[in-house]
């Protein structure tokens, strides 16, 4: 394990971030698929990050952190993607009730004999558009079949959302994360800046490509 500061070795800090972010890509992707697949204790978790990827207990913390944080908001936007699908589906069923029923009580309107002496009159009333020669009821039943095909559509897609699993994307530019405790050196034992100068541990998976550069 070594330790590079701004001070002394710029060119090595650089490379060493450059390098550790692909290696810390790697160590978050493990993290947050060995949380998926249901490990729940945060030691063994630690104790086989470190093992995997030549790593100090404090490098897998930081992974395993923002694994936790990544599932996290990925959980919460699923649950407002499925909201959002629900606000949908009751929006179109609503709808659906609505015109169902406005085609049901012009039918049974014009059903009567003496539609003609009606005081109140049709509350949907048969009309002709000129330009398309089509009626409105049938303007109104191609509407209700594309939003029973659209409803139908929602539904599906909620059932899939509740039943698939979770999928939790790490972006290839990762970057680099370092997390810290109260009880440590200056909060963190990995990342320390004084106000000067910035020091980082640099764990031993990356220590080679560093010196090359």
């Amino acid at each position: 394990m070594k330790t590079y500061t701004t001070d002394a070795l710029p060119n090595q800090l650089t490379a060493f971030l450059r390098d550790y972010s692909r290696v810390y890509r790697a160590i978050l992707v493990d993290a947050v698929n060995l949380r998926l697949a249901g490990e729940r204790d945060k030691s063994k978790l630690n104790t086989l990050l470190q093992q995997a990827h030549q790593i100090n207990k404090r490098h897998a913390n930081a992974a395993i952190t923002e694994a936790d944080a990544m599932i996290t908001a990925a959980q919460k936007s699923r649950k407002l993607h499925l909201k959002q699908l629900e606000g949908r589906l009751k929006s179109a069923r609503e709808w659906l009730k609505k015109a169902e029923k406005k085609l049901k009580n012009a039918r049974k309107f014009y059903g009567k004999k003496d539609w003609q002496h009606s005081k109140t009159g049709c509350p949907f009333p048969l009309a002709t558009f000129l330009d398309t020669r089509q009626t409105n009821w049938q303007s109104l039943r191609f509407r209700l079949h594309h939003k029973r095909r659209y409803a139908a559509h929602l539904e599906r897609q909620i059932v899939a959302l509740k039943t698939s699993p979770l999928r939790v994307s790490v972006p290839r530019n990762a970057g680099v994360y370092f997390v810290g405790s109260k009880d440590e050196t200056l909060g963190n034992q990995v990342c320390q800046f004084d106000g000067t100068t910035l020091r980082i541990r640099v764990p031993n998976s990356c220590v080679k490509p560093v010196e090359k550069c």
